[in-house]
C-alpha cells in the first residue's frame, strides 16, 4: 500500500476495454504461439480464473512450454508473502533458456 509506484486507483474503461479486446484476440490466436511460454497463475485468484491459463497453455502450438498454478496464491503472485517461490521458478525458467 505505501509502495508509490503501485496503482491504487480504479480501472478507466478504455484500460478495461482493451484488455478484454486483448484477451479474446489471445483466445483466439492462442494456437498459433510458438515460441518458449511460461504460463503461471494463482490457483486461489477471484480476479481471473486459472481455467483461462490452463487453456492458454493447453492451446499453445509451443513445444517448451511450462505451466504453474501456484496453490494458494491470489492474483498478484510476485506480491504474495511467498514470493520468493514466485521468482524462483521464473528465474530457473529463464535460465535454462539463455
Amino acid at each position: 500500500d505505501e509502495d508509490p509506484l503501485v496503482y491504487h486507483g480504479s480501472t478507466k474503461a478504455r484500460t478495461a476495454f482493451e484488455f478484454l479486446r486483448t484477451m479474446k484476440s489471445v483466445q483466439k490466436d492462442s494456437s498459433k504461439i510458438t515460441l518458449p511460454l511460461l504460463v503461471m497463475h494463482g490457483s486461489h485468484d477471484k480476479i481471473s480464473n486459472p481455467k483461462g491459463s490452463q487453456a492458454l497453455y493447453d492451446n499453445a502450438a509451443s513445444e517448451d512450454k511450462m505451466i504453474e498454478i501456484l496453490k494458494g496464491y491470489y492474483h498478484e503472485i510476485m506480491r504474495e508473502p511467498k514470493k520468493e517461490h514466485f521468482f524462483e521458478i521464473l528465474t530457473t525458467w529463464l535460465n535454462a533458456r539463455v
